[in-house]
C-alpha cells in the first residue's frame, strides 16, 4: 500500500485515536507516513496505538512482563525443589537397593542353615531309631531275666512246704495267680521293701497282691494321677500279660499318660476280678521304705464295689512309699 492510498482511504489506526486527516501541527512529516504505510502493509494485522493509547498499553505490557518474570522465578524455584526431591529419591532408592541386597544375602544364608538343620535332624532321627531298637532289644533281654527271677521266687514259695504255699489254692486259680505273678516286666525294686508281719503270716494271696500292686503304684506315680482313656503298647508272645513303655511310642506327656493309664487300669481290673472270686474283698497293701515307718497304715480292706475309693485313699496317703525302678526313670 502506498501513502496516497493510505490517505485516500482515510484508514483509521486500530487504537480509536485520531485519523491522519485531522489537522494537527504536531503530525510527523511525509517520510514518516511513507515508513508508516510500509509498516501497515507489512503488519496490517497488528493494532498500532497512537500517542494517547501507547502509555496505557505500555503500562499493561510492563505489568504483564513483571507477572511473567515472577512466574519464571516461581518456576525456577519449583524446578530447584524438584531437582532436590529427585536427588533425595535417588538416594533413598540406592539405600533400599542396598538393604534389599543385604536381605537377599541373609535369606540365602538362612536357606543354607535350614538345609544344614534338616540334615542334622535326619541324622538325629536315624540315630534315635537305632537307639530305640537297642532299647527294645534290651527290654526283651531284661524281661527274660525278670521272668527268670520271678519264677525262682515262685519256686521258693512252692518249696517251703507250709500251709501258706501257693499250691494250697484251688487248682483252677493257680494258673490265674501264676499269670498275675509274672504280670509285667515293670517290677518294683524290692531291695528296700519289707512286708508287714501280720500280712506275711496270712495266706499268700495278700503277699502276691502286694507285689503286683506295687507295680500299679509305680504306674500311678508315672501318671501323676492324671486319669485319661488311652491305648497301650504290648510286645512279645504274651501280649496280654507283658506291657512295655517304649519311649518312641509317645511323643507328648499326654499320650504317655494315656498309655500308662491303660496298663494301670487293665492290671487293676484283673486283680479286682481275681480277689473278688477269692475273698470278696479288695486288699490294698502298704510297704515301708524306712526302718519302721509305714506312714501310719498297715493295710486297708474295702468291699470290691468300692475299690476306686480305696485306690484314691492309697494314692493320697502313700505317695512316697515306693521307689521307682531304673526303667521308669528312663522312660519318664
Amino acid at each position: 500500500m502506498t501513502s496516497k492510498k493510505f490517505f485516500s482511504s482515510r484508514r483509521k489506526i486500530k487504537c480509536g485515536g485520531l485519523t491522519p486527516t485531522e489537522k494537527n501541527e504536531n503530525l510527523p512529516g511525509f517520510e514518516f507516513y511513507q515508513w508508516f504505510g510500509a509498516m501497515l502493509e507489512q503488519f496490517e494485522d497488528f493494532g498500532i496505538p497512537c500517542k494517547h493509547c501507547y502509555p496505557v498499553q505500555r503500562a499493561d505490557c510492563e505489568s504483564t512482563l513483571t507477572d511473567l518474570q515472577n512466574d519464571i522465578d516461581m518456576i525456577k524455584i519449583a524446578t530447584c525443589t524438584l531437582f532436590d526431591d529427585v536427588q533425595k529419591a535417588d538416594h533413598e532408592i540406592a539405600t533400599l537397593t542396598s538393604e534389599i541386597e543385604h536381605l537377599e544375602n541373609e535369606v540365602e544364608s538362612l536357606v543354607h542353615v535350614n538345609l544344614e538343620l534338616k540334615d542334622k535332624e535326619h541324622a538325629v532321627r536315624k540315630a534315635g531309631n537305632i537307639v530305640n531298637k537297642n532299647v527294645i532289644q534290651f527290654v526283651y533281654i531284661e524281661g527274660a531275666f525278670v521272668e527268670m527271677g520271678m519264677r525262682l521266687k515262685e519256686k521258693v514259695i512252692r518249696e517251703r512246704g507250709s500251709r501258706y504255699l501257693l499250691s494250697n489254692l484251688p487248682a483252677q486259680k493257680v494258673s490265674t495267680w501264676d499269670q498275675l505273678f509274672r504280670k509285667s516286666l515293670i517290677i518294683p525294686d524290692t531291695s528296700s521293701m519289707s512286708f508287714i508281719n501280720k500280712i506275711t503270716r496270712a495266706k499268700p494271696i495278700p503277699i502276691i497282691f502286694g507285689m503286683l500292686y506295687s507295680q500299679l503304684k509305680c504306674l500311678a506315680n508315672m501318671l501323676n494321677y492324671e486319669y485319661q482313656c488311652a491305648q497301650s503298647t504290648t510286645f512279645g508272645k504274651q501280649t496280654k500279660d507283658a506291657f512295655v513303655l517304649i519311649p518312641k511310642d509317645f511323643g507328648t506327656t499326654k499320650k504317655y499318660n494315656r498309655m500308662v493309664l491303660q496298663c494301670f487300669l487293665k492290671m487293676l481290673l484283673e486283680l479286682s476280678n481275681v480277689l473278688l472270686l477269692e475273698s470278696g474283698q479288695m486288699f490294698f497293701l502298704v510297704y515301708k521304705l524306712t526302718d519302721d515307718s509305714i506312714n501310719g497304715m498297715d493295710f486297708l480292706a474295702y468291699d470290691s464295689k468300692k475299690w476306686f475309693v480305696a485306690l484314691e485313699c492309697f494314692l493320697t496317703n502313700t505317695e512316697t512309699c515306693y521307689k521307682w525302678i531304673l526303667r521308669l526313670r528312663r522312660c519318664k
